[in-house]
């Protein structure tokens, strides 16, 4: 027999965490004249990840599945899940071609360089 308390903190638990499918984990610095973006992307193969650039924004893309339920199992609580989530960062005018990325251990890492900035004096008519 499960203590009242925990039957209510698992309940408060998930309810708060309902329509969360992949927690994605990000930090985004400048240095060296590139972006960096570093996300936690635990328990998901490099197969399973796509990052893409259009119009200054860099998407990355998650897809996770998870084993069938086994009808012959007696779950108490079932925390593993499949879903879909993606993460949209507006990057602004980045070198396209010489974007790396790289996933190791759970943790996606890309490296976005940014292009030389130039000023446009605007001729007025």
């Amino acid at each position: 027999m499960l203590p009242k308390r925990y039957l209510f903190d698992s309940f408060i638990e998930d309810v708060f965490a309902e329509g969360r499918n992949i927690d994605m984990k990000c930090d985004i610095y400048e240095q060296d004249n590139e972006y960096h973006i570093v996300a936690d992307i635990p328990g998901v193969s490099k197969d399973n990840i796509k990052v893409e650039y259009e119009d200054g924004y860099v998407k990355v893309s998650v897809f996770k599945t998870e084993e069938k339920e086994d009808a012959s199992k007696n779950y108490i609580r079932k925390e593993r899940y499949s879903g879909v989530v993606e993460r949209q960062f507006n990057v602004g005018n980045i070198d396209q071609n010489m974007i790396d990325a790289s996933f190791e251990n759970g943790t996606l890492k890309l490296k976005l360089p940014i292009k030389a900035k130039t000023n446009k004096l605007i001729e007025i008519k």
